[in-house]
């Protein structure tokens, strides 16, 4: 929660008036005091080395999607039955958006001090550099939940029937976009409802160098504040071939739904 009132009150005290959806509530909303905010530096020069220009929009037209911590159960779990950490998974992230369509995305991690952002046709951190594609020709490396993959293996399997499989598990929806953009995997496929807070950076950070992030029917998604906080049926991310992947995995799904 330290983290939500960190984003949420620093935003109303920069721009105040802007729409933040948080995944974190507060109920009833601690009254704001801007005093006991700590004042922002707008002027980070990793930021400024890349980033040469800007632009004035609407208030009416920006909205801003935050999750203060991704991987709330692999936080809350630490180290998986073998004993291995998995804090790594573990992300904060920030997404602008406008006019629906995300342009900005930050994805933190906090375990790392790793920060991975980009600004859709302005410029990308020089760690966000994207692969096209893992460095394996032969194998379809695909990324999924390891504590929420619903039908997502078989799916997959059934998708990718009589081509080389790796799929990988993995927690949070952050981690799991920037192992696509780096190249470690070639798509990352959720086939159950997702919310939109879950994907809004990832989606930005992708776009910003060329990847793709769409419902598994490759259709665009709505991140206007008003349309709604889940994307029913899941959704589709790569670097390369989206189309094929999205192709292979609405025909799965179609069959595997028909049997259950």
């Amino acid at each position: 929660m330290k983290s939500h009132r960190a984003i949420v009150y620093g935003f109303q005290k920069v721009y105040p008036g802007l729409t933040v959806m948080s995944e974190e509530h507060e109920n009833p909303l601690k009254p704001f005091n801007a005093k006991a905010v700590p004042n922002v530096d707008l002027h980070l020069t990793e930021v400024s080395d890349v980033i040469k220009s800007d632009e004035t929009v609407p208030l009416n037209a920006i909205s801003v999607w935050i999750d203060p911590l991704d991987a709330t159960y692999e936080y809350s779990e630490r180290k998986d039955k073998d004993g291995k950490d998995l804090k790594h998974f573990v992300t904060t992230m920030v997404c602008v958006v406008l006019d629906g369509k995300p342009i900005i995305g930050v994805v933190h991690k906090p375990f790392k001090d790793e920060t991975v952002w980009a600004w859709v046709g302005y410029g990308v951190s020089k760690n966000s550099l994207p692969i096209h594609g893992s460095s394996s020709k032969d194998t379809i490396k695909a990324i999924v939940s390891r504590s929420h993959t619903g039908k997502g293996e078989q799916v997959l399997q059934s998708a990718f029937e009589g081509k080389k499989l790796d799929i990988i598990h993995a927690g949070g929806a952050g981690y799991k976009s920037l192992e696509v953009l780096q190249g470690r995997a070639d798509l990352y496929a959720h086939v159950t409802d997702i919310k939109k807070w879950d994907i809004c950076a990832g989606h930005a950070i992708l776009a910003a160098s060329d990847g793709k992030m769409t419902t598994i029917k490759n259709n665009d998604i709505n991140f206007s504040p008003d349309s709604g906080a889940v994307v029913k049926g899941g959704i589709l991310a790569s670097m390369n071939k989206h189309s094929y992947y999205s192709d292979k995995l609405s025909e799965s799904l179609k069959v595997t739904e028909g049997n259950s």
